[in-house]
């Protein structure tokens, strides 16, 4: 299963950590938080494969709140593409930014070919959903939609 980490500001992650999740995760890397200065979500994923590039990312991202993803395949290609975080809105187009990240699979979604399980879910029913109604995110109502396919 997929590594999640979610840091808090002014907490650092050690070295050993990163090790270990890169090393039992070693599908794809990737990261976001809320930039302070333009309140803007700012995100980056990829293949990453050098445990100390990404140790490095991770300690530059002390001071601030962040979340990080390590992916192990479960569906779909192993590509920058499935890595996470998705975008799934934006700011200038919808008016905010949303980002999704999920660590598990969706047994109730069937990806197109090389498609992961949680990348189609993103492109094939929340960014539909989202990109009309952006505001929807933070409704109980979504709430339950997203839990039922958890």
């Amino acid at each position: 299963m997929c590594v999640i980490i979610h840091k808090n500001a002014g907490k650092a992650i050690s070295e050993n950590h990163i090790l270990g999740a890169m090393s039992t995760n070693r599908d794809g890397f990737g990261y976001m938080y809320l930039d302070p200065k333009t309140k803007r979500i700012k995100a980056q994923k990829g293949l990453f494969k050098d445990t100390k590039k990404v140790y490095k990312l991770v300690s530059a991202l002390t001071p601030i709140e962040a979340v990080f993803h390590f992916r192990i395949r479960t569906h779909g290609q192993i590509s920058d593409a499935a890595c996470h975080p998705f975008q799934i809105c934006n700011q200038e187009d919808h008016g905010m930014d949303v980002y999704m990240m999920h660590n598990g699979t969706f047994s109730n979604v069937d990806g197109a070919l090389g498609e992961s399980d949680t990348q189609h879910f993103v492109n094939n029913w929340l960014q539909p959903m989202l990109q009309k109604n952006p505001e929807f995110v933070d409704t109980k109502a979504f709430r339950t939609m997203l839990e039922s396919f958890v």
